[in-house]
């Protein structure tokens, strides 16, 4: 009868002290939230690290207003200063600044801006069907690198994530205790594959402000691993919407005469500017000259461009539907910088791209003058760009083949 009691006693014991302990976890994750909740405008140095498909390092000095209660209204500006490496060496990118009612961003000297007022459609989320299933887009000036780390938005995150957090023992940074939550997540893709994803996030234990996010991702694209770090936090009151005036960060010796550089419509009607390129099936010359008498698609790509993937898998269906015209070529040209032989090989290997690829292509990217990927040239048979998209959309396959059905 005493050892019964004695059984039932320690059954009790450890219940409450596992159900303390899990209020204690719990708990954690509230205090987190409640002070995130609290943050209204912080400024803070953000540091940012990605190893796919190429390494990328760079820090930026991040500053955050919330001028209304919703966070739509709310404005902020990102300062990047790129830290070198052999693969972005020569890569620049002076700000990105949100205000309430416009985008602006100078990237390479060249400004550029987008109005609410002048696109309100660009202010809006949409979805749309990528490779692994339905994507949402964010609004316009959601897109800055920094957008899902900022303090609203993580707090967001948070409380979405909350029933699936998992909450680990406290890890010491800098010898000081930081909370850590977890979250996996495994998606079936086409192809019987699965996606993995894992997020870590590390919160000060005596401020409970963010110190480290990773996150990992595992797919068919390739092992993704990024490191966003917290530094330097003032908490401001009462932001004016004059600290987001461009003129603050523009550096009036860099700006580049947007004006003499060819916009979209003005290489309709123009001579395709000839090339020669290697083809990453042999390394052979391919030269834009030797198709004269045909029509031709160009699709500047890259592989580390997410739309580019999906753009991808549309010149895949247009090689099935025109793989029988002799009198249409398809061209797939990489001319990032970065994108190596290796890495397009590994592209085409996964993507199982049929058409021709050619690849080494910087010169030809700047003569065309392709500052966004995908990009999209159609070309006549005398050789005439007729038509010129930049991005992707997911009717790009149907308008393409409506201008060569045009043109025939």
């Amino acid at each position: 009868m005493f050892v019964v009691m004695m059984n039932k006693l320690f059954i009790s014991f450890v219940f409450i002290h596992f159900c303390l302990a899990v209020f204690s976890q719990n708990e954690k994750l509230e205090q987190v939230l409640a002070k995130l909740s609290e943050i209204k405008s912080y400024s803070c140095l953000n540091s940012h690290s990605s190893d796919f498909p190429f390494p990328l390092v760079y820090e930026a000095q991040t500053t955050f207003a919330l001028t209304s209660e919703e966070f739509n209204d709310s404005a902020f500006c990102y300062v990047f200063d790129y830290l070198p490496t052999v693969e972005n060496k020569d890569q620049t990118s002076d700000f990105s600044l949100y205000n309430g009612n416009e985008v602006i961003s100078m990237y390479d000297g060249e400004v550029r801006r987008t109005s609410r007022a002048d696109k309100p459609e660009a202010f809006k989320a949409h979805e749309t069907d990528g490779p692994f299933g339905k994507m949402t887009s964010p609004a316009k000036h959601k897109s800055p690198s920094f957008y899902n780390y900022l303090i609203p938005q993580l707090c967001a995150s948070l409380q979405e994530l909350k029933d699936e957090l998992q909450i680990k023992p406290d890890t010491l940074i800098n010898g000081t205790p930081h909370f850590h939550f977890h979250y996996q997540e495994e998606m079936e893709i086409p192809g019987n594959k699965t996606s993995a994803v894992t997020q870590d996030y590390y919160f000060n234990a005596n401020n409970y402000l963010p110190a480290l996010c990773t996150r990992n991702a595992n797919s068919i694209m390739g092992q993704q691993n990024i490191r966003i770090e917290y530094s330097n936090f003032e908490l401001i009151n009462n932001v004016s919407l004059t600290t987001f005036n461009e003129d603050l960060y523009i550096d009036k010796q860099r700006v580049v005469n947007v004006s003499k550089r060819k916009t979209s419509d003005s290489f309709i009607n123009t001579q395709a500017i000839d090339w020669h390129l290697k083809s990453v099936a042999n390394d052979s010359l391919v030269s834009l000259s030797q198709f004269a008498g045909k029509t031709v698609v160009m699709e500047f790509t890259a592989t580390w461009c997410g739309h580019c993937w999906e753009a991808a898998l549309a010149m895949n269906e247009l090689h099935e539907k025109l793989k029988n015209d002799e009198n249409i070529v398809l061209l797939s040209i990489f001319s990032s910088n970065v994108d190596k032989k290796n890495l397009v090989e590994n592209f085409v290997k996964k993507l199982e791209i049929k058409n021709t690829v050619l690849y080494d292509a910087e010169e030809v990217g700047e003569k065309y003058e392709v500052r966004n990927y995908p990009a999209f040239f159609i070309l006549d048979k005398t050789g005439r760009i007729v038509k010129h998209y930049y991005g992707y959309s997911k009717n790009i396959e149907k308008k393409v083949v409506d201008i060569l059905n045009e043109i025939k």
